[in-house]
């Protein structure tokens, strides 16, 4: 049998054993093992303790694949298990001729190698462990010359190894194609929340539900565990199928029922502006400088340059001013200091971010909707907390007083 040098990721032994059909033989060197954090499985964890139901039980441990955990996680309402990452073998370290050399999707790369396996490997049954789904089938061959050293691949592609006779199992995996698919994913991510940004402009959800879902949106791009990004998803599902009513997180919810729409355009009472402080969404510089780098382009914040900025500066000196974003929808502000300090109600009221009901001044419609009309003249009424309304009331009293004496 000719190997094709691209795809021989177990390496010579294998294609001479494929050739002589004989079991695989290795050589004499020793194998290196380069355990790496997964990008395709996550584990599930199970909360142990007395009241920890026997379903919960019974997947503590499991592999599940990204993208195959729709109805799988959480298993029930109040569930406190939780998916951790998986550790993975790096292809190319797994077998000590290596696990290397593929460039497709799967790691079986070549399609004579998987039909050698799928012929001469034995069914294994996972009894769960492994990720189950409808006409997957899974194989083992033995490696390395150990008897509790195996390899097992699945008849749609993908590959395991184990070490101490099944134990413990390792997704196989390949550096290249797993930051691949990862990058595709985060092109796209947003984009599926296409129908609840429309919900959400066309007043058909409430503005707390949408800060739930932008918040869980940019939560996931910040997070380069591929466990917390499933959770997110599975947390996402479960709300939509809720009619984007319940989040089952006292604060979204009561801020849900609270405000089911947003305030109308010609009055926002004092409750509703305030209201505002906590439908907005901001983050640490650290964490909001790799959060725009993750995004895609057109979800990006955008800087606010002077004089757009003015308002934020009450509390900037002289040649080092605040910095102010606006997220893509121009529903989101953060402000920071000129050495990188979120502004917020404890350090800087007057100054910090605030949600806009409607679009911020990037808004190109109806002049009536815009944040001038629906969100600054309100400002100019309450402030930003009550608690600088009442340094406002305050300092106007005493020019008042000014005046008069």
């Amino acid at each position: 049998m000719k190997t094709d040098k691209k795809y021989d990721f177990f390496g010579d032994a294998f294609a001479k054993a494929a050739k002589n059909k004989e079991p695989m033989s290795i050589d004499k060197r020793k194998a290196v093992h380069k355990f790496v954090k997964s990008y395709e499985f996550v584990k599930w964890k199970s909360e142990e303790g007395k009241n920890t139901c026997a379903v919960c039980r019974e997947r503590n441990g499991r592999l599940y694949k990204y993208g195959e955990l729709n109805g799988i996680w959480p298993a029930h309402k109040n569930c406190h298990c939780k998916l951790v990452p998986a550790p993975a073998v790096e292809a190319g370290t797994a077998t000590i001729n290596g696990l290397s050399g593929i460039e497709n999707k799967y790691i079986m790369g070549s399609e004579g190698y998987r039909k050698y396996v799928l012929k001469n490997g034995e069914v294994y049954h996972t009894n769960g462990i492994l990720p189950e789904k409808k006409g997957r089938t899974y194989y083992s061959i033995n490696i390395n010359n150990k008897k509790n050293n195996f390899v097992i691949v699945s008849n749609d592609g993908m590959c395991f190894v184990t070490y101490d006779g099944f134990k413990n199992i390792y997704p196989v995996e390949n550096k290249n194609i797993v930051q691949k698919e990862k990058k595709e994913r985060e092109a796209i991510f947003f984009d599926s929340f296409k129908n609840e940004m429309d919900l959400f402009e066309n007043d058909k959800m409430a503005p707390m539900a949408y800060t739930y879902i932008m918040q869980n949106t940019y939560n996931w791009y910040l997070s380069d565990n591929t466990s917390d990004r499933a959770m997110i998803e599975a947390k996402l599902s479960e709300f939509k199928k809720t009619g984007y009513k319940k989040t089952g997180i006292k604060f979204y919810d009561e801020g849900i029922e609270f405000m089911p729409k947003k305030p109308s355009i010609i009055f926002i009472n004092q409750e509703e502006h305030y209201f505002r402080n906590k439908l907005n969404i901001n983050y640490e510089w650290k964490d909001f400088e790799k959060l725009n780098d993750s995004l895609p382009d057109k979800y990006k914040w955008q800087r606010m340059m002077p004089p757009l900025d003015a308002m934020h500066q009450n509390t900037a000196k002289e040649g080092k001013p605040n910095r102010k974003y606006v997220s893509f929808d121009g529903h989101f502000e953060a402000v920071y200091s000129y050495y990188n300090v979120l502004l917020n109600e404890k350090n800087a009221s007057i100054d910090m971010g605030t949600y806009n009901y409607a679009p911020s001044i990037t808004f190109k419609g109806n002049p009536f909707k815009t944040a001038a009309a629906k969100d600054m003249s309100t400002y100019n009424l309450y402030k930003n907390t009550k608690e600088d309304l009442k340094k406002e009331m305050k300092k106007q009293e005493n020019l008042f007083n000014q005046v008069i004496y």
